[in-house]
């Protein structure tokens, strides 16, 4: 029987308001992302904020792969701009926790799947940029951000004939959306696997020399309320992992 891939799934901060203790912050991943990971034939480790690279090169180390998942935006000075109006709120400690995650997994040889902002953060990460509003910055006139449950699709995204991750899904296919930001220029060696109906860049990969994908929705949300499509891209993502 073949051993299950060890997944890290990257944690966010979140800050719980203590009363006259003050704040406290506490490192959390949702539960979609650890639930899919089971799902998928996967064993999954939250991975805590670390700055320290030792620590973060040793924890790295022992799994199979890792899963960045979504969270508040980046701080856009990380790819060479000044935040605009329309920028939401950024934790420059999570964005370099992420940076350095993505870093350690290239030296290690660790495959990588950016979810939401985990794809935001690698393509940043390889020197790539984003819209930090899309619809400020001129990139769509649709909705990017869904009022349904996350297991509920939102809009359709085409899969290019290059995408060598995502060949398994039909060349449409119904995601659901929950974002403002996205990838503006594809970082450099990264192919786009997948745009929205109005051009707006949908799923990013780098298949060699390790694996490194981005995708903009969120999958873990669908796979966990039973769309068989989405547990398969965790599926093809651990087989990856398993190599």
């Amino acid at each position: 029987m073949m051993k299950k891939p060890l997944i890290g799934i990257a944690a966010n901060l979140s800050y719980v308001d203590m009363g006259n203790r003050g704040s406290s912050a506490r490192n959390y991943v949702g539960t979609t992302y650890v639930k899919s990971v089971e799902m998928a034939g996967g064993v999954p480790v939250i991975l805590p904020n670390l700055q320290d690279a030792a620590l973060l090169e040793r924890q790295v180390e022992m799994l199979d792969g890792v899963i960045l998942s979504g969270g508040a935006d980046l701080d856009p000075r990380l790819y060479g701009e000044q935040p605009i109006d329309e920028l939401g709120f950024v934790n420059l400690e999570v964005d370099q926790f992420y940076l350095d995650l993505i870093h350690t997994c290239e030296k290690l040889g660790k495959p990588v799947l950016g979810i939401c902002k985990g794809c935001q953060a690698v393509n940043v990460a390889y020197g790539g940029t984003l819209y930090q509003d899309l619809k400020a910055q001129g990139a769509t006139k649709f909705k990017h951000v869904g009022d349904a449950p996350g297991r509920y699709p939102c809009h359709m995204a085409k899969i290019s004939e290059e995408s060598k991750f995502l060949s398994f899904l039909p060349q449409q296919v119904d995601v659901n959306s929950f974002h403002h930001q996205a990838v503006k220029q594809a970082a450099d060696g990264f192919t786009v696997a997948a745009t929205a109906h109005d051009g707006v860049i949908e799923a990013i990969e780098r298949m060699e020399p390790t694996p490194v994908i981005g995708i903009q929705w969120h999958p873990e949300a669908m796979t966990a309320g039973g769309n068989e499509q989405m547990k398969s891209l965790f599926e093809h993502f651990f087989a990856l992992c398993s190599k």
